[in-house]
């Protein structure tokens, strides 16, 4: 099997390098401290997280990442001193599980900015970056020196997502970045067009074919999957399925073996321009909806009355 890129995807993965580069500079100098040595791991993660090509996508994702950092490592420090104070207070160590226990109702918030929780707190916070930054100083402190280790975990965060964010806005103002592409069920309607005339071409030739009928075959799985991570509705999310169950069930009959001779005089032939007629009129239903072309000026070709005659 043959993979291939887009210009997009190569771009993606040059832009992803350099970022994560950029963000790994930090790790080599010869830094003695062991709560920044630890932390340095960071930078480069976060920096392939925020490599997203679309300016928009991108700058939000900062801005959010940067917000829930340093609002979490501050509250995670208030925490620490709050329950470091008690614990001095009746002469104890530092209890890290008491800690934890108390820090639950700023989880709770915390957990409010889940894209899932549905809560206006998700379009400024972003809950990953939040939620470890706010426990590295409670519970993690690796090296006994929790609000450095706090600190520095705000700093190298900030910094990965900062490397992440500048070459895509360079990119942005030298308008390189790729051009807003339509959305997955768009792409879908698009790829069952395609995929649809590669089979309905190689009716008879299937097995012949094969290698061209695996290429289309391969993106159209890739579309379909898109799509239906992509559709909150159930009912339209079934309707993609049993069109793509269409198309299999077509691309493993075609691709069986050669058909007899008498089968494709006496059967084929006779239908195959009112295949071709409707062949056609799903194309052109399938690139009206893909936004790639315009419905005809006749409004929807009735495919249903074109399939009776065949």
């Amino acid at each position: 099997m043959v993979y291939t890129f887009s210009s997009d995807q190569v771009m993606q993965a040059i832009v992803t390098a350099v970022t994560c580069a950029l963000a790994g500079i930090p790790a080599l100098f010869p830094i003695s401290h062991r709560y920044i040595q630890f932390y340095l791991l960071e930078p480069p993660i976060w920096a392939g997280f925020n490599t997203i090509l679309d300016f928009k996508a991108c700058l939000l994702f900062f801005l959010r990442g940067i917000v829930g950092t340093w609002l979490a490592t501050g509250l995670g420090c208030l925490l620490h001193l709050v329950v470091s104070s008690i614990c001095a207070a009746f002469e104890i160590g530092y209890f890290h599980v008491w800690a934890m226990v108390i820090a639950l109702p700023l989880t709770y918030f915390i957990a409010l900015s889940h894209p899932d929780a549905g809560c206006k707190l998700s379009e400024v916070v972003n809950y990953v970056t939040a939620i470890i930054s706010l426990y590295v100083p409670i519970a993690i402190e690796i090296t006994g020196h929790p609000y450095l280790e706090g600190l520095w975990n705000a700093i190298l965060v900030s910094y990965g997502l900062t490397c992440g964010f500048l070459p895509v806005f360079i990119l942005h103002l030298l308008n390189w970045l790729p051009t807003p592409t339509s959305n997955p069920l768009q792409k879908f309607n698009s790829a069952t067009a395609d995929y649809f005339d590669v089979l309905s071409a190689y009716v008879v030739s299937g097995a012949e074919n094969l290698y061209t009928i695996d290429n289309h075959h391969v993106d159209y799985d890739r579309s379909l999957a898109a799509a239906s991570a992509y559709l909150k509705d159930d009912r339209l999310r079934s309707i993609i399925w049993r069109m793509a169950s269409a198309l299999y069930s077509l691309r493993k009959s075609i691709t069986a073996g050669t058909y007899d001779e008498l089968i494709v005089e006496g059967l084929w032939r006779p239908v195959s321009a009112n295949l071709l007629e409707l062949r056609s009129q799903n194309r052109a239903v399938l690139r009206a909806a893909s936004g790639r072309a315009s419905a005809a000026a006749g409004g929807v070709p009735n495919l249903m009355a074109t399939a009776v005659k065949c």
